[in-house]
């Protein structure tokens, strides 16, 4: 498996040791907003065990000492049509922006640092994904590159090449839909 995103996040080297992707089909989260959606996640931390520790114990857990971080792109059909995830490049001028036949595509990124008890250090939360672009989302990986920056100087950037985790689609839609009102540290 190829992690070459890294980054500085914070002054702090980012260097994955793991990372796993996460694609829904639309029809798994048909109540995530208005509209139908397909997304797909890149996600990459410092610890090892990331989909078995999502499969295990849900997606609104934490686990300590960690700086993970999460590449993500959506499709919306506020018409309520089924979408896909299409291969392409994808930039600022493309982000939130209906293409011809009303599907809108957004991308984001966030990183989140954790200390001993899992409380949070410093995360940057207004990122800008410059560039987005998906190779590849199928049953077994999904493949592209992305960067992006943080108000407060932290970067991300590079290519990846990540297998899929089996963890629940539905706890995934949740944890996108409504956040999570409470993370739960599962070292």
């Amino acid at each position: 498996m190829r992690r070459h995103v890294g980054g500085n996040l914070l002054g702090v080297p980012f260097v994955p040791v793991d990372a796993t992707g996460i694609p829904i089909e639309s029809a798994a989260c048909p109540f995530f907003g208005q509209g139908m959606h397909a997304v797909a996640e890149a996600q990459f931390s410092t610890v090892g065990g990331i989909c078995v520790h999502a499969e295990t114990n849900g997606f609104c857990t934490e686990q300590p000492n960690a700086v993970s971080v999460h590449v993500t792109i959506d499709r919306w059909d506020a018409a309520g049509n089924t979408v896909a995830l299409l291969a392409g490049t994808y930039d600022t001028s493309t982000n939130g922006v209906a293409d011809a036949s009303g599907v809108v595509t957004r991308f984001w990124a966030y990183a989140a640092r954790t200390g001993p008890a899992c409380s949070s250090l410093s995360n940057p939360k207004e990122w800008i994904v410059d560039r987005y672009v998906l190779d590849e989302v199928g049953p077994a990986r999904i493949r592209g590159s992305a960067s992006a920056h943080a108000t407060n100087g932290s970067t991300l950037a590079g290519s990846f090449d990540v297998p899929v985790c089996g963890a629940s689609d539905a706890a995934f839609c949740a944890s996108l839909k409504g956040g999570c009102a409470a993370t739960t540290c599962v070292p």
